[in-house]
């Protein structure tokens, strides 16, 4: 029954548990889906009476707690709130939801489960467009529902829901008996549900909805008819659904209010007062509007009964809840009743404010009403799904034609890249071998000319004196330098053989070869101190020349410094790798640096030199002695 408990909320609700239970039956659930838990949401949720607010604050507490949410669990949350809001008439928030599952699934709708989601969506906002009467925007929703569901999911369930809106749409035109037609229509075809409980449930619905609109032309044998149908079908098939006890519960006092409302029609007092208090107990938390019209049929008829103190208690509750009345007929009926209340009284002056009320009001809607009356539903809604069809058709070929030309152009331009690349690099790998090659040999041509020129000229000079000095113990101290000279040449050309040497381009080789330097060194000068080595870096963990080069000279400068300066008695090295980062950490535990030298730099500049032009960095800290840490880039 269209504007009622039946229609609105339940439609609602088991439209939202067809689209969950079509969607995760369709769906291979991924690891980030979270149907267990968003099942498990919605038994707590649902146990909360409908229209409560604390549902909302539920499924929200509930929801965020889902960590990374797919898009699936997404529907669901945005499934759920659809409903409530357009159960609650906050269509606003409904429809924005609504527009949330369309933005999700708009570009998805070649999956099948996407599309159905992305159907529903835009009949649940053709729903809530019509309940605000805005009429254009719900039949273009309705039909975009309906060309997608055709296209894009090939269900044929979805033809009953389509001809139950249209019934829905005739219904408000008050076009009863096609109303009727389009209703017996859907309950004949729908036979999609898996699920027995929406099976019994949309059954009785159209029960219902059908005796309305006889109810509406006074075929009140007919009316009645579908009424007693409904009812019994309730009746013998609600004990299977103990668990839907508050929804049966409330469909049966929906059909009770509208027998009500045929005994009233014939002034059956006694057969229509218990019905009406009983339909208006069961309905008052969950349709405030049928509930309201209810109460003021009741109090219509005890105003035609003369129970006049009856119908005052029934007006005064009305009264209390006009301002959440939703519903224009809600509030015409109501001054209406009144108008005829304070006539019956005498009260000429109440009764002729409530009847101009009335009258202010539908003057107000007739004209909407008699031009939305006037439009052929099922032509207008079949022409638009027609233009819907062709411009999906129109816009699916524009579609098709643009990605076959960015294929190939993009092909095209691949080729042609990829060409460019491949070209470039080995231009480039052939520069940077050409330029890797000359950095080599400038920076060997200078270490010879430097290091060994150097040592080799202090050698000439030496020699030069001892063949002019006459002193026996002068010439043995030159004769001594000049071994010590010659010792330092012949291990400047070994570690510049070393470090040409490309078998030892790994961390480890490095770690090794100064192993061997400091323990001859520690021999030479007689001092006690431990060396600790604890290096992690796999064996094919390469460094290139120039890194090796600047490595081993930064080490043995800081060892040197710790022989010399620190007055230590222990020294250790520890290495590790780690994303590509080479992590070096000596530590003595001397006297360390000066804060002065520390803060200055003074003495460091050749390391932080170094250190800067490998892309590393370097830091020195007075801990317990003196801890160098370096970091440097590797490959």
């Amino acid at each position: 029954m269209y504007g009622t408990y039946a229609s609105k909320v339940f439609f609602l609700f088991s439209l939202f548990i067809v689209f969950i239970a079509s969607f995760f039956a369709g769906c291979t659930v991924s690891q980030k889906d979270h149907p267990e838990q968003t099942k498990a949401i919605f038994k707590i949720v649902n146990a909360l009476p409908e229209g409560n607010k604390k549902r909302m604050h539920s499924l929200d507490s509930a929801f965020y707690l889902i960590k990374d949410a797919s898009i699936a669990d997404k529907l669901f949350f945005y499934g759920f709130k659809v409903t409530f809001y357009n159960t609650t008439k906050d269509y606003k928030k409904g429809i924005s939801y609504a527009d949330s599952i369309m933005i999700l699934t708009e570009k998805r709708v070649d999956n099948s489960k996407y599309a159905l989601a992305y159907a529903t969506a835009l009949s649940s906002k053709g729903d809530m467009y019509l309940a605000l009467k805005k009429y254009d925007e719900s039949f273009l929703y309705y039909t975009k529902s309906r060309a997608v569901a055709y296209e894009k999911t090939h269900n044929s369930c979805h033809s009953p829901g389509y001809m139950y809106r249209l019934g829905n749409i005739l219904y408000a035109q008050e076009k009863y008996r096609s109303a009727a037609a389009y209703y017996k229509s859907a309950d004949k075809e729908d036979t999609c549900f898996s699920n027995e409980f929406l099976r019994f449930a949309y059954h009785q619905l159209y029960l219902d909805n059908i005796g309305m609109c006889y109810s509406k032309i006074s075929i009140w044998d007919s009316a009645m008819y579908f009424y007693d149908s409904a009812l019994k079908y309730i009746i013998e098939n609600g004990d299977r659904f103990p668990e839907k006890h508050d929804y049966i519960k409330t469909a049966k006092a929906v059909v009770q209010g509208n027998q009500a409302g045929v005994y009233a029609a014939h002034n059956n007092f006694a057969a229509a007062e218990p019905l009406y208090l009983q339909s208006i107990d069961a309905t008052n938390t969950y349709d405030n509007d049928f509930t309201q019209t209810l109460r003021l049929e009741l109090a219509s008829l005890y105003i035609s009964n003369q129970r006049y103190q009856r119908a005052e208690k029934i007006l005064a509750a009305v009264d209390s809840s006009l301002q959440s009345l939703a519903s224009e007929k809600v509030f015409l009926k109501y001054y209406r009743t009144l108008a005829g209340y304070y006539n019956t009284l005498g009260d000429k002056t109440g009764a002729n404010n409530y009847m101009e009320k009335y009258i202010s009001l539908k003057d107000s809607l007739q004209l909407r009403d008699e031009q939305f009356a006037a439009v052929d539903a099922g032509s207008d809604i079949e022409s638009m799904y027609q233009k819907a069809i062709n411009e999906n058709l129109e816009k699916d070929n524009r579609l098709k034609t643009i990605y076959l030309f960015i294929a190939i152009a993009f092909s095209i331009i691949s080729l042609a890249v990829f060409a460019l690349i491949w070209r470039a690099n080995r231009r480039a790998s052939q520069h940077n071998r050409e330029l890797a090659l000359n950095n080599e040999r400038e920076r060997i041509s200078k270490e010879l000319h430097d290091d060994l020129g150097s040592g080799l000229t202090s050698l000439q000079i030496m020699v030069r004196r001892v063949m002019h000095q006459q002193n026996g113990n002068a010439q043995q101290e030159t004769l001594r330098s000049i071994a010590s000279v010659s010792e330092e040449l012949t291990d400047q050309m070994s570690e510049v053989v070393w470090v040409l040497n490309n078998t030892n381009d790994t961390i480890n080789g490095l770690l090794a070869h100064l192993r061997a330097y400091m323990a001859d060194y520690l021999e030479k000068t007689g001092l006690d101190i431990s060396l600790e080595f604890n290096y992690t870096c796999k064996e094919n963990y390469t460094i290139g020349n120039t890194l090796r080069r600047n490595l081993l000279l930064i080490i043995k400068e800081v060892f040197h410094n710790v022989v010399k300066h620190a007055h230590a008695a222990s020294f250790s090295l520890t290495a590790s790798c780690e994303e590509k980062k080479l992590h070096i950490i000596m530590q003595d535990d001397g006297r360390g640096l000066p804060d002065n030298i520390l803060s200055k730099g003074n003495g460091l500049q050749n390391i932080q030199s170094r250190i800067g032009g490998m892309h590393g960095t370097v830091s020195f800290n007075n801990s317990n002695g003196l801890q160098v840490i370096i970091e440097v880039p590797v490959l």
